[in-house]
C-alpha cells in the first residue's frame, strides 16, 4: 500500500513524479536485473542528495498549502481566465507540441512519458497549474537544470570552446509555455511607443516565481555534479526568455532613440531623408552614426551607464566598426581609441 500524497498542486504532482521515479527504478532491478549496477553504484550520493531536495513538505508548508486549497475558488475568480478552459485544453496542447526526442531535465522524464501517460497524469497535471495560477511558488525541483557542455572545437582546452545547453523538466516547460503565451499578447504593446501600465502586479508575480531560485547541475561524463543556484540572467531552454530578454533590451533601443532625438547630429547622414539610429536583432546591435568626436563620445557614455544599470556586457570579442570609406571619415584612426 502507497502512502497518500500530501499537499496540493504542484506539491502533489512533485511527489508522485519523485515516487513514479523511484518505482521504475525498482521494476529495473527486479525486472530486467542490475544492467547499470556500476552506474547506479556511482549515483547513489547524487539521488541521496536529490532524495532531500525532493523532500515532503513541512508542516508549515503544508499549512500554507491547506490555505492556498482553501482560497482556490476566490483566486481563480481573479485570475478570470487563466486557468479557464480555453486554458486547460492548451495544457494538453503545449504537451502533445513538445519534441518526442528533446532529451529530459533533471528529474529523468521526456515529453514522451508525459504523452503516453496522458489519460492517467491529467488531473494531476491541470491541478498544479491551477495551483501555480493561484500565486503558489514552484517547488525547486521543478526550476531545476541540466547543464551539457557541448564541445565547440575537437579538443577544447577553454570554457569558451564549449557551447553549453540547458536541459529543463517538462513541468517547468508547460507553465513557462503558458505564461509566455499569455505575455506574448501584451508584448507588441510593451515595446510600443505607447507604453503604459502592463499587466497587474499578479501576472507578474508569476513571472517572478518562474525564474527566481532556479538551480544548475553541470553533467559531467553522464553524470550530475551536485547543484548551485543561478544569481542572475535567463535560462537558455526555459520558453519565456526570449519575451523578458525583448522586454529589458527595450531599454536599450528606448535609450538609444533618446540619446539621438536629442542630438540629432550624431544619426548617420545619407541622401534620403530616412535616419536609422540602430537596427538590432536578439542581442545583435548594430548603430548608425557619424564620426565626430562628441557624439563618440556621448554614445560610449551612454553604453557604459547602460551596462553598470542593467549588468549587461558588451561582447569585446565581437564588437567591431565598419566604416563607410576611408575618404568619409578623414580622422577615423584618431577616434578609434573612443571605441
Amino acid at each position: 500500500m502507497e502512502p497518500p500524497d500530501r499537499g496540493y498542486g504542484m506539491y502533489k504532482l512533485q511527489q508522485k513524479i519523485y515516487r513514479t521515479k523511484e518505482l521504475l527504478k525498482r521494476w529495473n532491478r527486479e525486472v530486467f536485473g542490475n544492467v547499470f549496477t556500476t552506474v547506479e553504484h556511482a549515483k547513489q550520493e547524487a539521488e541521496e542528495a536529490e532524495k532531500n531536495f525532493d523532500r515532503d513538505p513541512s508542516e508549515a508548508n503544508l499549512a500554507a498549502l491547506n490555505k492556498c486549497n482553501a482560497a482556490l475558488v476566490h483566486a481563480l475568480s481573479l485570475n478570470g481566465n487563466i486557468v479557464g478552459r480555453r486554458v486547460i485544453e492548451e495544457i494538453m496542447d503545449i504537451f502533445f507540441s513538445i519534441d518526442k526526442d528533446s532529451v529530459a531535465g533533471p528529474d529523468g522524464f521526456s515529453s514522451v512519458f508525459f504523452q503516453k501517460c496522458w489519460d492517467f497524469i491529467k488531473n494531476d497535471i491541470q491541478e498544479a497549474v491551477r495551483d501555480f495560477f493561484c500565486g503558489t511558488p514552484m517547488p525547486r525541483s521543478f526550476k531545476a537544470t541540466t547543464i551539457v557542455l557541448i564541445p565547440r572545437v575537437e579538443s577544447p582546452q577553454a570554457w569558451s570552446d564549449f557551447r553549453p545547453i540547458l536541459l529543463c523538466n517538462v513541468t517547468n516547460k508547460i507553465l513557462s509555455k503558458l505564461l509566455y503565451k499569455k505575455l506574448s499578447l501584451s508584448l507588441p504593446n510593451l515595446i510600443s511607443p505607447s507604453q503604459s501600465s502592463f499587466v497587474t502586479g499578479r501576472f507578474l508575480s508569476l513571472i517572478k516565481h518562474a525564474i527566481k531560485d532556479c538551480w544548475f547541475t553541470v553533467l559531467v561524463n553522464g553524470e550530475m555534479a551536485g547543484f548551485f543556484k543561478s544569481m542572475r540572467g535567463l535560462r537558455q531552454c526555459d520558453p519565456i526568455s526570449p519575451a523578458l530578454f525583448i522586454i529589458a533590451v527595450e531599454a536599450l533601443s528606448k535609450g538609444i532613440d533618446h540619446l539621438f532625438n536629442g542630438n540629432p547630429d550624431m544619426y548617420f547622414q545619407v541622401k534620403c531623408e530616412v535616419k536609422i539610429s540602430h537596427l538590432s536583432y536578439a542581442d545583435d546591435v548594430i548603430i548608425f552614426t557619424n564620426c565626430k568626436e562628441a557624439g563618440l563620445l556621448r554614445l560610449m557614455n551612454f553604453l557604459r551607464k547602460f551596462e553598470e544599470q542593467s549588468g549587461q556586457q558588451i561582447n569585446q570579442a565581437k564588437k567591431c566598426i565598419h566604416l563607410l570609406s576611408q575618404s568619409y571619415c578623414k580622422q577615423d584612426q584618431e577616434h578609434h581609441w573612443i571605441l
